[in-house]
């Protein structure tokens, strides 16, 4: 049986460090993983890490990628490694703490080792002596979203990642009737693919002249592949007879926001009444409904707002507000 060791900090845990041991596992039968000690981090990087040691220990076991995770010595970095006795160390590919000695050390105790550099993943992103802060996927493409998003989070501390950051072409079919549900569903895929806490919305439009409709369909209202152009055309036509004061809407957001590694579900909702124009606001960016959606308050439609205006009132502004509240 080939033993396998590897060994790091394992702080933030992020897809880079999950590749770096799906690798070392591919190296032999049997992979052990030591994680540096809190004193150790400490002296070394000369701050605490964000988790403490138990901690690291517990999410790299949840991997189920390791045979056996242990904390390493209090004294003495290499003393593990002589219990250990492996026939392979995986190192990562920028990994130098410990390792400058490790050849000499391995020498002089008469253990004979293989060294293997593992290769990088996407080391731009996930290169640990960068990743300061939790990664968190954004689940959207729409750049409206992305934007609002970013504003949304940037004082939280994560680190944010994007679909297109990591090469993430598909799409999640949003095939439930509930917009919460499309929401979690959403976010539990994403975070099952890539291994990272992911955050993921679904938004409905209740129009009360449709009877409620397009509700979780709203960006299907128009039938599949239409523009939001031509979604929004299509409501006002069906509209065109309705007299202002029965032109009320809703937008509705449900928000989740999904750890894969503790198996932790936070959700949020929002709600925001306004009412439907009788001509469109001409509009590239954002929300297809944002071009007709008038909010009284503010005498402006949603579209017409600046980023802040819209991010302190709208339905996904209020479901971020209560969902950073439970985090």
């Amino acid at each position: 049986m080939t033993k396998v060791l590897a060994f790091g900090t394992f702080d933030n845990l992020h897809p880079g460090h999950i590749n770096f041991l799906t690798q070392a596992s591919q190296k032999g039968e049997f992979l052990s993983v030591i994680i540096s000690r809190d004193d150790t981090v400490k002296k070394v990087k000369k701050k605490p890490p964000v988790y403490p040691e138990k901690t690291r220990q517990r999410k790299v076991a949840r991997l189920g990628l390791a045979d056996q995770i242990i904390i390493g010595d209090k004294k003495d970095p290499y003393q593990k490694i002589k219990n250990i006795r492996p026939d392979v160390i995986c190192l990562g590919y920028d990994q130098r703490v410990f390792t400058k000695g490790l050849t000499s050390w391995l020498k002089r105790n008469k253990m004979k080792v293989k060294i293997v550099r593992l290769k990088p993943f996407h080391k731009n992103l996930f290169k640990s002596s960068k990743v300061d802060k939790t990664p968190l996927l954004i689940a959207t493409k729409n750049p409206g979203k992305l934007m609002e998003y970013k504003i949304f989070l940037k004082k939280l501390p994560y680190n944010l990642v994007t679909l297109e950051d990591l090469g993430i072409d598909s799409d999640y079919n949003e095939n439930y009737n509930t917009i919460l549900k499309n929401a979690v569903g959403k976010a539990k895929h994403f975070a099952r693919l890539t291994s990272l806490e992911t955050i993921a919305d679904d938004t409905g439009f209740k129009v009360w002249a449709l009877h409620g409709r397009p509700g979780v369909h709203a960006k299907r209202f128009a039938g599949p592949g239409k523009t939001n152009n031509q979604i929004v055309r299509f409501l006002l036509n069906k509209m065109k007879n309705i007299s202002p004061e029965k032109r009320g809407a809703r937008f509705v957001c449900c928000i989740a926001l999904f750890d894969p590694l503790e198996k932790r579900l936070t959700t949020s909702r929002g709600e925001v009444d306004g009412i439907i124009t009788e001509k469109m606001v001409e509009g590239e960016f954002g929300f297809s409904y944002d071009t007709v959606f008038y909010y009284d308050k503010l005498k402006k439609t949603f579209f017409e707002m600046t980023k802040q205006q819209k991010n302190s009132v709208s339905h996904r502004g209020i479901a971020m507000k209560k969902l950073m509240a439970k985090l």
